[in-house]
């Protein structure tokens, strides 16, 4: 049997409680990979994703954490640290939309999209690229 192409590596998902983070997650997982599953509010479905990628033989943990917010990064980061020791793949999933009119859109519902499909990416990036550069390689998919 063929070795999977992401056994031994370390991934964190963000936005992997729901539709494509969870399937990324659980891809990642299928091939190989220890999985971290970022949620905001959605620890139920986080924990499941969880349970899920265990039932393939793979480990994973889920990590609460608004990635919008910079101090929250930082927490999240620190705890793969602590717990992995290293992070070979980073994929900045999480993002927010709004089932609303685009003239009704409001300055803090854009706000909060800019913050978590824009900010959001360059706070994870910022934060794993040390980690990468320490270990001397990474992959970070936006």
């Amino acid at each position: 049997m063929a070795e999977l192409p992401f056994a031994g590596q370390i991934a964190l998902v963000t936005g992997a409680a729901k539709r494509i983070g969870r399937s990324i997650a659980l891809k990642l997982a299928d091939q190989g990979a220890t999985v971290i599953v970022n949620y905001n509010r959605s620890q139920s479905d986080a924990e499941s994703v969880v349970r899920e990628i265990e039932s393939l033989g793979r480990r994973s943990v889920a990590i609460q954490g608004d990635v919008a917010r910079k101090a929250d990064v930082d927490k999240i980061f620190a705890k793969v640290e602590r717990e992995f020791g290293r992070l070979d793949i980073l994929v900045n999933n999480a993002g927010v939309f709004f089932a609303a009119k685009f003239e009704e859109l409001t300055e803090e519902q854009w706000d909060q999209v800019l913050g978590t499909n824009l900010k959001a990416q360059f706070f994870c990036a910022q934060a794993a690229a040390p980690i990468m550069k320490r270990q001397g390689r990474g992959r970070i998919v936006n």
